[in-house]
């Protein structure tokens, strides 16, 4: 008897089923890969809210920290990827296994492009922290706050599975996008009327498009969220 066969037995013996093994290997698998997307998630929403707080301190050091992390970012994305193509070639997911290692493998696209936004935020704070006039950056602070709670919100929803706290997410990305569009009026308007105030307003409106970016990418993410969960991008009815 070969020893395979020998192990078949053995598993039967122990009231296992003959693939139960492999099934385990799996789950761990799956496992380790949703940890490493909620790993990552948690980075990118440190790098998100430092950048912003290196914004309003004029802390050209900690921008400088936010910039240098980019790069463990992009490295676990790269092994979110490693790991998903591995499981997709050795395991051959199907239906809401598949979905799921998919749905890993674009969560970590999108949250690489949020870092990178992070990133090109914290760039800004050594230029504008020459600025003679920052005043209108009260404008901002509510436009971060609701953008890292669509954050949190999407990744708590990857974590949980959550289909329905998918969708609120996803819900919530209008409401952003109004207010950047008047966070964009308030600073082009305080600009005409204070020219002095033109560079840095200029730097602003860039803070304020990337914090409207971060925003997309986590209704995006809210929806694959849902297609893993449902196996459809569709609204429910």
């Amino acid at each position: 008897m070969s020893r395979s066969m020998e192990a078949g037995l053995e598993r039967i013996r122990e009231g296992a089923a003959p693939g139960a093994h492999t099934v385990k290997v799996f789950d761990r698998d799956l496992d380790d890969l949703r940890a490493a997307m909620c790993e990552m998630g948690g980075r990118v929403e440190v790098a998100i809210g430092g950048a912003m707080a290196a914004l309003r301190n004029r802390d050209v050091d900690g921008a400088a920290a936010i910039v240098g992390d980019g790069a463990r970012i992009t490295a676990m994305a790269e092994e979110i990827e490693r790991r998903a193509v591995g499981i997709i070639a050795t395991r051959a997911p199907v239906a809401d296994d598949l979905r799921a290692v998919v749905a890993a493998l674009r969560m970590a696209g999108l949250a690489e492009r949020m870092g990178g936004c992070a990133l090109n935020i914290a760039r800004r704070v050594d230029a504008l922290s020459g600025c003679a006039e920052v005043g209108h950056l009260r404008l901002i602070p509510e436009l971060e706050r609701r953008v890292l709670e669509m954050v949190k919100a999407a990744l708590d929803a990857f974590a949980a599975r959550d289909p329905v706290a998918a969708a609120q997410v996803i819900a919530r990305d209008d409401e952003v996008d109004a207010l950047y569009a008047a966070v964009f009026r308030a600073l082009v308007e305080h600009m005409t009327r204070h020219h002095s105030s033109i560079t840095s307003g200029t730097h602003l409106l860039f803070v304020a498009q990337k914090l409207e970016r971060i925003g997309d990418h986590a209704a995006a993410m809210a929806r694959i969220v849902r297609f893993a969960a449902t196996g459809s991008y569709a609204e429910e009815e």
